[in-house]
């Protein structure tokens, strides 16, 4: 009985090992696709992303549901888009304008120039923000240090212009 388990213990041995030895050999692919021909940035955000056509639906919906989206054109390093804003909170489309500008201009890398129009539902008012990132200056993260209100962020960075809608 004392060879059967010794055997059984072998055999059980090299069961396991040869399970481990495969399950770690399939990782291997993987590993290596996931760092071939990635640079990890040491500084900046790894979070960054290039706009495109084809990932531009996925970029407007990351942007929250207090938007209609109605037009967007991309070219070439300049986003132009055009939207009515939903939300409820009178000084909630500065907040959500200040998240998309800071979107485009802060965590993608290759967005030069944002414009965007937005008429707010149920209010007179329409709202053009020319933002590009040369204006970021010295707050390159758009960090608002200063503690400004989006509104005032926007209107001190970038070029906000607000109208009414009948002017």
């Amino acid at each position: 009985m004392g060879t059967v388990g010794a055997i059984a213990r072998r055999l059980f041995a090299s069961i396991f090992v040869s399970v481990l030895l495969a399950a770690l050999l399939s990782l291997l692919p993987l590993m290596e696709q996931k760092g071939a021909g990635e640079e990890v940035p040491a500084f900046g955000s790894p979070g960054e992303r290039r706009l495109a056509a084809d990932n531009m639906v996925d970029f407007l919906l990351g942007e929250g549901g207090s938007w209609d989206w109605e037009r967007a054109d991309w070219n070439e390093g300049r986003l132009e888009l055009a939207a009515i804003w939903r939300g409820s909170d009178p000084d909630g489309v500065y907040k959500d304008l200040f998240r998309l500008t800071q979107s485009a201009l802060v965590h993608t890398s290759n967005v030069q120039e944002l414009q965007v129009s937005v008429v707010i539902r149920n209010s007179p008012r329409i709202l053009v923000l020319r933002a590009s990132r040369q204006q970021l200056g010295n707050d390159s993260r758009m960090e608002n240090r200063a503690g400004f209100s989006p509104r005032e962020y926007l209107e001190r960075r970038f070029h906000l212009a607000v109208a009414d809608r009948d002017s």
